[in-house]
Protein backbone atom coordinates (compact mmCIF):
# COMPACT_ATOMS: atom_id res chain seq x y z
CA UNK A 1 0.00 0.00 0.00
CA UNK A 2 3.06 2.70 -0.90
CA UNK A 3 1.05 4.36 -3.03
CA UNK A 4 -1.85 5.53 -0.59
CA UNK A 5 1.10 7.20 2.18
CA UNK A 6 2.59 10.29 1.79
CA UNK A 7 5.80 11.31 3.17
CA UNK A 8 7.41 14.57 3.37
CA UNK A 9 11.08 15.85 4.58
CA UNK A 10 10.61 18.12 7.40
CA UNK A 11 14.02 19.26 10.24
CA UNK A 12 13.34 21.04 13.42
CA UNK A 13 15.82 24.10 13.82
CA UNK A 14 17.09 26.00 16.91
CA UNK A 15 18.13 29.65 15.69
CA UNK A 16 19.46 31.93 18.46
CA UNK A 17 20.80 35.44 18.55
CA UNK A 18 24.12 36.26 17.08
CA UNK A 19 26.32 37.21 20.16
CA UNK A 20 27.19 40.42 19.00
CA UNK A 21 23.76 41.63 19.63
CA UNK A 22 23.50 40.21 22.66
CA UNK A 23 23.97 42.64 26.07
CA UNK A 24 26.59 41.78 28.15
CA UNK A 25 25.32 39.47 30.57
CA UNK A 26 22.91 37.79 28.82
CA UNK A 27 21.98 34.58 27.41
CA UNK A 28 20.89 34.63 23.68
CA UNK A 29 17.31 33.89 22.89
CA UNK A 30 16.34 30.97 20.53
CA UNK A 31 13.82 30.17 18.54
CA UNK A 32 12.11 26.85 16.62
CA UNK A 33 12.15 26.76 13.20
CA UNK A 34 10.41 23.99 11.08
CA UNK A 35 12.03 23.61 7.17
CA UNK A 36 9.63 21.28 5.07
CA UNK A 37 10.23 20.07 1.71
CA UNK A 38 13.25 21.88 -0.40
CA UNK A 39 14.62 23.91 2.28
CA UNK A 40 15.32 20.50 4.53
CA UNK A 41 19.19 20.00 4.96
CA UNK A 42 20.15 23.64 3.28
CA UNK A 43 21.22 25.14 6.16
CA UNK A 44 24.35 23.98 7.87
CA UNK A 45 25.55 24.76 12.25
CA UNK A 46 26.70 27.72 12.77
CA UNK A 47 25.46 29.66 9.26
CA UNK A 48 24.36 32.83 9.50
CA UNK A 49 21.04 32.68 7.85
CA UNK A 50 17.90 34.52 6.73
CA UNK A 51 14.65 32.92 7.52
CA UNK A 52 11.05 33.83 5.94
CA UNK A 53 8.21 32.53 7.90
CA UNK A 54 4.79 32.75 9.34
CA UNK A 55 5.11 32.76 13.08
CA UNK A 56 2.83 30.56 14.85
CA UNK A 57 2.47 28.77 18.67
CA UNK A 58 1.31 25.80 19.63
CA UNK A 59 0.18 24.48 23.38
CA UNK A 60 3.75 23.98 25.46
CA UNK A 61 1.97 20.67 26.92
CA UNK A 62 3.20 19.84 29.81
CA UNK A 63 0.09 18.09 31.27
CA UNK A 64 -3.91 17.56 30.43
CA UNK A 65 -4.70 19.94 32.97
CA UNK A 66 -6.67 22.89 31.76
CA UNK A 67 -4.59 25.73 33.33
CA UNK A 68 -1.99 24.58 31.06
CA UNK A 69 -4.00 25.14 27.88
CA UNK A 70 -2.97 29.32 27.90
CA UNK A 71 0.83 28.57 28.18
CA UNK A 72 1.98 28.32 24.14
CA UNK A 73 5.25 28.03 22.38
CA UNK A 74 6.29 30.08 19.54
CA UNK A 75 7.97 28.48 16.39
CA UNK A 76 8.65 29.90 12.69
CA UNK A 77 6.89 27.66 9.98
CA UNK A 78 9.96 28.82 7.27
CA UNK A 79 8.55 29.59 3.42
CA UNK A 80 11.98 30.87 2.54
CA UNK A 81 15.51 30.86 3.33
CA UNK A 82 18.84 32.65 2.40
CA UNK A 83 22.70 32.48 3.58
CA UNK A 84 24.09 35.61 4.92
CA UNK A 85 26.62 37.47 3.50
CA UNK A 86 29.12 36.50 6.45
CA UNK A 87 28.91 32.58 5.63
CA UNK A 88 29.48 31.25 8.89
CA UNK A 89 29.88 32.36 12.39
CA UNK A 90 33.38 33.06 13.22
CA UNK A 91 32.99 31.02 16.08
CA UNK A 92 31.72 28.03 14.53
CA UNK A 93 35.35 26.66 14.69
CA UNK A 94 36.05 25.08 11.78
CA UNK A 95 39.19 26.09 9.91
CA UNK A 96 39.37 26.15 5.82
CA UNK A 97 41.75 22.89 5.83
CA UNK A 98 39.08 21.56 7.60
CA UNK A 99 36.85 22.58 5.14
CA UNK A 100 38.49 20.81 2.57
CA UNK A 101 39.00 17.62 4.29
CA UNK A 102 34.78 17.76 5.05
CA UNK A 103 34.70 18.25 1.03
CA UNK A 104 36.84 15.49 0.21
CA UNK A 105 35.22 12.72 2.16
Amino acid sequence: MPEQQLFADSQLLMMQETYEDVPTGDIPRHIRIILKRTLVNRAKPGANLIIYGILLSANAGGGSRAEYVSVRTPFIKAVGMQLEAGALHPSAGIAPDEMTLFERV
